[in-house]
């Protein structure tokens, strides 16, 4: 207990790399972990899914993309055990919104599978290519 007789919590963080594997909108862009500071390091399922325990989350997925159009752009957004989460981010200024990133906060009772999608392409059926440094940033706080 800290002073005053509130529980202290700790912080983590995991960062995570996104890399292109989609050939349609819905698909679920491949994750791979790159470092935490976990009590116990969270794992990828199926190259996609980041499972994740108990507790309260903020997840940050940032992009980077080679586009062969000024239009090749896209909308991306979390999904927690297959529903929709938080803000979507896009790539430039899809359908007027510029917001780089995409942000959801939640929490998890037991256990769920993260994942980040592709929403939707402005122009066309040609995916945007990532760039090597697309990062989640996966916030958890622990008691």
């Amino acid at each position: 207990m800290a002073p005053g007789g509130t529980a202290q919590k700790t912080l983590r963080l995991a960062l995570f790399n996104w890399s292109n594997n989609i050939t349609a909108i819905g698909g679920e862009y491949n994750v791979s972990l790159l470092n935490d500071t976990y009590a116990s390091s969270p794992t990828v399922t199926n190259s996609t899914e980041i499972n994740l325990g108990a507790g309260h989350y903020l997840a940050q997925a940032y992009s980077s993309f080679t586009r062969t159009t000024v239009s090749d752009n896209i909308k991306f957004k979390f999904h927690l055990d297959g529903s929709a989460v938080g803000e979507f981010g896009n790539t430039d200024m899809y359908v007027g919104r510029n917001c780089d990133e995409a942000t959801a906060e939640f929490s998890v009772d037991s256990s769920s599978l993260l994942t980040l999608r592709l929403l939707a392409i402005e122009i066309g059926t040609s995916v945007p290519s990532l760039d090597a440094d697309c990062r989640v940033l996966l916030w958890k706080v622990s008691r």
